[in-house]
C-alpha cells in the first residue's frame, strides 16, 4: 500500500514539474521577428503575422449595415481573403451579398485591385441589394491604405452595371473626403 502512495506522489510532482516547464515563456533568443511573420527558431516554424478587418453585411431587411471583424493573415493573400471573408455566410440575422458570387481571378497592382467575378443567377439581387454589394467591397478594400481604385469586372468585362440596377464606375476610386 505504500509502494502504491508513493508512486502517485512522485507522478504528481512529476507531472507538476513537466507543467512548469511547458508554460515558461519564451526568450528573445528564440523567436526571431520580421516585419510580416515569426519564426520560432527552436521549431522552424513560420507563423504569419494577422491583421484584424472589418467587413460589413446588410440586415436581413436590408435596412443597414452591420459591421464584423475578422482575422487575416497579413501578406500577399489578404484582399483573397477579405473576399472571402465577405462570402461568408454564417453569421445569423445578416445577409452576404457575396456569397454565391464567384472570384475568377483578384490582382493587386500600383494601387489598384482588380476583381473579376462571375454572377450566376441564384446571386443576383434587387437593386438595393446591389447598391449594398458595392457599397460593402468599397468598405473592405478601401480600408487598405494601399488601395486607391477598385476595378470590378463581370466575366473579364467592364461592365456597365453589376447586376442591371446600378451603375458601375471604372475604377471606383477611394473617396479622399470622407476616408473608409
Amino acid at each position: 500500500m505504500n509502494k502504491k502512495w508513493c508512486f502517485i506522489v512522485l507522478l504528481f510532482i512529476l507531472m507538476t514539474m513537466g507543467a512548469g516547464c511547458a508554460n515558461k515563456p519564451m526568450s528573445s533568443s528564440d523567436q526571431v521577428q520580421s516585419p510580416n511573420r515569426s519564426v520560432d527558431a527552436s521549431s522552424g516554424n513560420v507563423a504569419e503575422e494577422k491583421q484584424l478587418i472589418k467587413v460589413f453585411f446588410p440586415d436581413q431587411q436590408l435596412e443597414k449595415l452591420e459591421e464584423k471583424s475578422v482575422e487575416i493573415t497579413a501578406g500577399p493573400n489578404k484582399f483573397k481573403q477579405t473576399f472571402q471573408a465577405l462570402q461568408n455566410d454564417s453569421y445569423p440575422d445578416i445577409v452576404s451579398l457575396w456569397a454565391k458570387t464567384e472570384l475568377q481571378s483578384l490582382s493587386f497592382t500600383d494601387g489598384t485591385i482588380t476583381l473579376d467575378v462571375h454572377i450566376p443567377d441564384e446571386a443576383r439581387l434587387g437593386s438595393t441589394g446591389e447598391l449594398l454589394a458595392l457599397e460593402v467591397v468599397k468598405k473592405a478594400f478601401f480600408q487598405f491604405e494601399e488601395v486607391d481604385r477598385i476595378e470590378l469586372l463581370v466575366d473579364g468585362k467592364a461592365a456597365d452595371s453589376l447586376m442591371g440596377h446600378a451603375d458601375l464606375e471604372h475604377p471606383m476610386l477611394r473617396d479622399k473626403t470622407n476616408s473608409n
